[in-house]
């Protein structure tokens, strides 16, 4: 029977170190291991830093090659597209099926990491809305409105999912464009899931939120340390400010770093509010999770968990 192991979680509770050391345990079992990051923002190229790509060194990318790899281990989904470069819940759907049917072509086991739920939701589930493309006459007339304009626009076109939309999606201007272009296309709006033949593994990593945060600030300490600022200056240098208003940059860290480098916020505002949005980012996970979940939850403060992770996945 083919197999997946899915690790979920928010930001800070391990989930790349995790799956590395599964891959490595598990390696002998399978003719290959492969990682795929379902994390929305590391498939970046040169916001490695900024975006905490937990590459080994040991792992190299031959050339030609969009995987990083050691022996029968392999990471996909990580530095390999421009900043400027297209990226959506319908591009990793496909990408990360072609990797995970390739996997089980070669015996091999897939590991599906990251904590973009929507990824993981849409891995297997055919949802029309998907498909539907960019209106580039939506978004030109898009850009010389305001917020309250995009509103009052969706609430006319879509009342209902209007309602739907807790606040950070109604105050953003991408989520509220892509509403408004769902809502005026045609495209039968019922979302059908498949049930493909296999052994799902689900692991949730979890922590209370004071420990989180904790991490959060080491963690931003310890980019700012590896490099990140240098990172940033050469994004700013080689991408224009139409770019940095695209998915990419809406990383957490960029645009407070980017004004720290301008001279708009100091040192310690910038370090302050990069923290602060990386902790509402982990708090806005949690409550996805915790109703959108169906797996098996480790609280990664307790003793002993990962050897019941290890004991789940020798079922396999």
């Amino acid at each position: 029977m083919k197999s997946l192991v899915s690790i979920i979680g928010p930001t800070a509770t391990g989930k790349t170190k995790l799956a590395l050391l599964l891959a490595e345990k598990f390696s002998q079992n399978f003719a290959c291991i492969d990682v795929i990051s379902a994390d929305s923002r590391q498939v970046y190229k040169g916001m490695e830093i900024g975006t905490g790509v937990d590459m080994p060194p040991d792992f190299k990318r031959e050339v030609g090659e969009n995987f990083f790899q050691k022996g029968n281990e392999r990471m996909h989904g990580v530095s390999f597209l421009r900043p400027d470069e297209e990226w959506s819940v319908t591009h990793f759907q496909k990408f990360a099926r072609e990797v995970i049917e390739n996997s089980w072509a070669q015996n091999g086991l897939p590991m599906l990491v990251g904590g973009t739920g929507l990824y993981h939701r849409h891995l297997f589930n055919d949802d029309p809305q998907l498909e539907i493309k960019p209106n580039e006459e939506v978004r030109k007339k898009a850009v010389t409105m305001s917020i309250a304009e995009l509103q009052n626009w969706l609430q006319k076109v879509d009342a209902t999912k209007w309602e739907l939309m807790n606040n950070s999606d109604r105050q953003n201007p991408r989520r509220l464009v892509r509403a408004i272009e769902v809502a005026l296309s045609e495209k039968p709006r019922d979302e059908q899931k498949s049930q493909p033949p296999f052994t799902h593994i689900e692991i949730g990593l979890t922590d209370s939120i004071e420990h989180i945060s904790e991490k959060i600030r080491q963690r931003v300490e310890e980019r700012l340390q590896n490099g990140v600022l240098a990172e940033v200056e050469k994004l700013i240098a080689d991408y224009p400010p139409e770019v940095w208003k695209g998915p990419a940059f809406s990383a957490t860290g960029y645009k407070e770093i980017r004004q720290f480098l301008e001279g708009t916020l100091s040192r310690e505002e910038m370090i302050e509010l990069w923290t602060r949005r990386e902790i509402q980012y982990a708090k806005r996970q949690l409550t996805w999770w915790k109703k959108d979940f169906k797996g098996q939850w480790f609280d990664v403060a307790e003793k002993d968990w990962m050897n019941t992770v290890y004991s789940m996945c020798t079922k396999i």
